[in-house]
């Protein structure tokens, strides 16, 4: 009874209650979002409203991810909603940038455009809000563009093309939202950042623009998935003797082994790397040589595997790198 006195008694006072720790988590996971999306900007918002202790989670209106008290700046995120989908911190990152818009704006203007909205005159505070959600959206979609357009490897282009498709969706119904409210909040034309006017017919080509895009990244990575992936066997060409194997997986991790005769002695190495979305291969090797044939000498050595894939053939050097002799030379392997 006394915690809910007390917590009672700081509502009123307009302190904070102490976030928990799923809160606080899910503030972490939206930091994370904004940076993954290009947002800088609004990270660096959420880290300052953070520190001052200004977002809370609480109950908000019927249907809203997060709500701001024009009054005291403070935004209270849905307290009964889990968000834990990639969608999900889509629809929050965009509400808070709205929200944000809100907590810069004066209260007693703030009645004054209610008023406004009450007599079917607009209401110019929440056209900003809504600006700024589209522009966020934009944003994202643009980022994420880029981002599968230059993602380094085959399954970061069809995660961030997935991702792009899931933005496109929201952003459709951000626009289908507003036009259910522009009755009640008036006509608006959205503005970038510089004040340049960007029509709903341009956004709507922006929309089927990325969502084409976002579709042929995902067709090209499945296609260069499929001539990557397998098990490749093979020997080495140049430097020593022995056999090369290596298995690549659909997400372009891959990892294999070398094993061979090198002078008076053997070897055998692991290798695990990765191969790029242009078939470029990268690993590092690590094993034990042996030289000697009596008592022989055991040297660990640790060193490079380089070389290209296509089409079910691979080859590439390779370098064990130890200080004793350096063995290294050449290697090719195909699927079989």
């Amino acid at each position: 009874m006394r915690n809910l006195i007390l917590a009672f008694i700081l509502a009123l006072s307009g302190v904070a209650l102490a976030l928990t720790s799923e809160q606080e988590r899910t503030l972490d996971k939206l930091a994370a979002f904004y940076k993954q999306t290009g947002l800088t900007d609004k990270a660096k918002w959420l880290a300052q409203e953070r520190k001052k202790g200004r977002i809370e989670f609480g109950p908000t209106a019927k249907g809203a991810s997060a709500e701001c008290d024009i009054e005291n700046g403070r935004i209270t995120i849905d307290g009964n909603r889990v968000f834990k989908s990639w969608r999900d911190f889509v629809d929050l990152g965009e509400t808070m940038s709205h929200e944000a818009v809100h907590q810069d704006q004066d209260y007693e203007g703030w009645k004054n455009e209610l008023w406004r909205q009450k007599y079917w005159l607009g209401n110019a505070y929440e056209r900003s809000a809504w600006n700024e959600g589209f522009l966020t959206m934009r944003q994202m979609a643009a980022e994420l563009k880029r981002q599968s357009q230059s993602a380094p490897s085959s399954r970061e282009r069809a995660i961030a093309a997935e991702r792009l498709k899931q933005v496109v969706g929201a952003w459709q119904v951000l626009v289908n939202d507003w036009n259910k409210e522009k009755s009640e909040y008036g006509e608006m034309t959205v503005r970038d950042h510089e004040g340049f006017p960007i029509s709903w017919e341009e956004m709507a080509e922006e929309r089927q623009e990325y969502l084409k895009s976002a579709e042929d990244a995902i067709v090209l990575s499945a296609a260069m998935t499929r001539s990557f992936a397998g098990k490749y066997f093979g020997s080495i060409t140049s430097g020593a003797a022995g056999s090369f194997n290596m298995i690549i997986k659909p997400d372009y991790s891959l990892q294999g082994s070398v094993q061979g005769s090198y002078q008076k002695g053997s070897f055998r190495g692991d290798l695990r790397g990765s191969v790029d979305i242009d078939g470029n291969i990268r690993a590092n090797l690590v094993g034990t040589l042996l030289l000697g044939q009596k008592n022989p000498i055991a040297y660990k050595f640790s060193g490079v595997v380089t070389g290209s894939v296509s089409k079910g053939r691979a080859s590439g050097h390779w370098t064990a790198g130890n200080e004793y002799g350096r063995p290294s030379g050449g290697w090719s392997a195909q699927t079989r």
